[in-house]
């Protein structure tokens, strides 16, 4: 073969070399291509799972928070107390009062339960039934028997300090009085919207009251500046000389917002307000 036959041959089989490269290229690019589509809709997918199932605990969470259980005994009702309060013992003061046999649509399961009563204590009784919790540690959930305190809602809902013979309760979960539900819920915005429900500072004029104390969970305090809130036991509390139906309780509190760099600790006051007297029962 000479020379000019050579080095045509060479040029074809390069230019076929060439060929072969290009196709396998082409097909590597387009598989490359069908697997990032692949790995996106997977991912995709994935996402849409995820938002899905925190979706769901979101909305599990809320109904189930939002979803007290409770009994009614002779036309009143009592919920679970917020706070833990579950005992193996029955308290003092406690009796046998007979068997749960009316309850509201999330108390179910304490149905044909012991409960026990004290007459000098109407705010409270005590269900004997099962209760679940889930260890730290093990995470594995666990159930046992125990006596769990039941409350009225106005002791359980409400946060109250007692001061200079009159009762006061936190804007936090105030809601006035009236006649029909949107008057009482515009009535209560205007109280949050003129005083606030948390400040910094306070009014010019008030003065140092005293010192909360924690009288008593679940129950409406009755003596000077008690307070049924264990947050604010041994808060300094301020009146204002001038305005006889406000007072702020020091309490301090984090944000953390985008503007932020890491967490600020706020010092400040919650806002109390005179509760309405007609809500009262003692």
């Amino acid at each position: 073969m000479n020379k000019e036959n050579l080095s045509e041959a060479n040029e074809k089989a390069d230019e076929e070399r060439y060929k072969r490269s290009g196709k396998h290229l082409k097909r590597d690019k387009i598989s490359w291509i069908k697997w990032g589509i692949a790995a996106a809709c997977i991912l995709l997918l994935s996402s849409i799972v995820i938002i899905m199932y925190v979706n769901h605990r979101e909305r599990t969470d809320t109904e189930t928070s939002s979803g007290v259980p409770g009994i009614i005994l002779d036309g009143v009702t009592y919920l679970k107390s917020g706070w833990e309060t579950d005992v193996e013992q029955c308290p003092n003061g406690f009796e046998y009062g007979g068997i749960v046999d009316q309850v509201n649509q999330n108390g179910t399961y304490i149905l044909n339960s012991k409960y026990y009563i004290n007459s000098k204590m109407n705010e409270w009784v005590y269900v004997y039934c099962q209760v679940w919790e889930s260890p730290v540690r093990s995470g594995e959930e666990i159930s046992y028997m125990a006596y769990v305190r039941f409350v009225r809602p106005v002791e359980r809902f409400k946060t109250f300090i007692f001061f200079d013979g009159q009762l006061y309760q936190s804007l936090w979960d105030y809601c006035a009085v009236a006649d029909d539900e949107k008057t009482a819920y515009n009535n209560s915005r205007e109280l949050e919207k003129h005083y606030g429900l948390r400040i910094e500072m306070l009014p010019e004029g008030c003065v140092l009251a005293g010192c909360a104390r924690l009288e008593e969970l679940d129950r409406i305090p009755k003596t000077e500046l008690g307070v049924n809130n264990s947050k604010y036991d041994e808060a300094d509390v301020y009146a204002d000389p001038g305005d006889k139906q406000v007072l702020y309780i020091c309490f301090s509190w984090h944000t953390a917002t985008d503007k932020e760099k890491g967490e600020t600790l706020h010092n400040g006051y919650d806002v109390f307000v005179l509760y309405n007297p007609t809500d009262y029962q003692s």
